[in-house]
Order: C-alpha cells, then sequence, then structure tokens
C-alpha cells in the first residue's frame, strides 16, 4: 500500500511542477501581466490549479496581486 500511496504522490508532485512550469512561461511571455481568467485559458489549467500555482514559493502576494519572485523556469 504504502509503494502505491508514494507512487501518487510523486506523480502528482511532477504534475504540479510542470503546471508551475507552464505558469511561469506564460507570464515570463507577458510583461504586464494576466487576471487569473487569462492566466488559466494561456496555460489550459482549471482555477483550482492556478490559484495553488499562485500561492506556491515562487510568487509575493501584495494586496491581491501575486508578483512572480524568480523567473527560473526547472
Amino acid at each position: 500500500m504504502d509503494s502505491a500511496k508514494e507512487f501518487q504522490r510523486e506523480v502528482a508532485s511532477k504534475n504540479f511542477e510542470n503546471a508551475k512550469n507552464k505558469v511561469i512561461k506564460v507570464l515570463q511571455n507577458e510583461p504586464f501581466g494576466l487576471s487569473v481568467s487569462q492566466l488559466m485559458t494561456a496555460s489550459r489549467l482549471s482555477v483550482k490549479t492556478v490559484k495553488v500555482i499562485l500561492q506556491s514559493a515562487e510568487f509575493k502576494i501584495e494586496n491581491d496581486i501575486c508578483l512572480l519572485t524568480s523567473g527560473k523556469v526547472v
């Protein structure tokens, strides 16, 4: 059982990293930024996924505005 759960966690982590890289690439091509709706369309991700990504460590939130703190794509 543990190996199946570990595998699922590994796949979920890899999928999250891929989605995060998609969002970062889209934002790097848009110097003035995008709304969540535009970001969803450009990256082809769900609103839930985009919001979780924007809450990750690569983004800083100030006054309901998310800023990309590091421009590196892994």
